[in-house]
């Protein structure tokens, strides 16, 4: 059991399932079409662009240190195989007729910031992630971005409010990643928990939490259900230290979208 929750977490499936349940609920609520089209899209989009990162990163390391990197290092064949196939499948759905050239340029730009996150790019000698201060914010831009493109796809009002809780709450669960890296990524990153340090960070994180559902209920009004998503928010600002590079700190982290994603189908 424990090699089958070790396989879909460090495997990058439990983060996809968590936004591909993010984006079901989040279409369904607002009566978009082709709302499995586009679930299936943003789950083989997220895995195909951790599996790239995982892949590439790793030849960028001489040595597995936590059981993350080393699954990572025992699973190359596999992680290589998942990502073949989700990206394969991905490029199969830009051959949908639902696409327009605004979406299909949206989706091109975001392939390229997935690329350039982790290679260097020429004129820089540097990816988009060794930049300062803009690790987390492109991907959740990225991220929002996502779940923007069924809406202009679709001819759809864009619901503001919700996506900037989006963006909020994508910044709050990247905080919590960036804690547990704060002494392996580089000094340069300029990472929130690297400049304020990791207690100020939750601080940071608990904020945006509430800033984000208080926009949440001026877009949808207040359901007792939200009261579900902040809980596993502050669940994941309990994990201890020593607990930041277990399954479970990931399963925490990443759960928030997944909660999320199941409320809009109760309200």
């Amino acid at each position: 059991m424990n090699q089958l929750v070790k396989a879909v977490i460090y495997s990058n499936s439990w983060v996809a399932i968590c936004f591909a349940f993010l984006t079901y609920g989040t279409l369904s609520y607002y009566h978009l079409p082709n709302v499995f089209t586009y679930t299936s899209i943003n789950f083989f989009s997220v895995l195909s662009a951790y599996q790239f990162h995982r892949l590439y990163g790793g030849k960028q390391k001489n040595q597995a240190v936590t059981e993350r990197e080393k699954w990572i290092t025992t699973h190359k064949k596999a992680n290589s195989i998942i990502a073949l196939l989700s990206f394969s499948l991905l490029m199969f759905s830009f051959s949908s007729r639902i696409w327009t050239a605004n979406t299909l340029a949206i989706g091109v730009a975001l392939m390229i910031i997935v690329i350039f996150y982790v290679v260097p790019l020429p004129l820089l000698v540097k990816s988009l992630r060794a930049v300062p201060y803009i690790k987390s914010l492109l991907i959740s831009i990225s991220w929002t971005s996502m779940l923007v493109v069924p809406f202009i796809n679709e001819n759809k009002h864009l619901p503001v409010l919700f996506l900037i809780f989006i963006f909020l709450q994508t910044n709050a669960q990247l905080i919590l990643f960036d804690s547990r890296d704060v002494n392996r990524d580089e000094r340069s990153l300029k990472t929130i928990p690297q400049i304020i340090g990791i207690n100020k960070s939750k601080l940071v994180v608990f904020c945006l939490v509430i800033i984000g559902y208080i926009l949440m209920t001026i877009e949808t009004g207040f359901h007792p259900i939200f009261l579900a998503g902040i809980t596993s928010n502050l669940l994941g600002l309990i994990i201890k230290r020593n607990q930041f590079d277990s399954l479970l700190a990931e399963l925490v982290w990443d759960l928030p979208f997944f909660i999320i994603g199941i409320s809009f189908c109760f309200i």
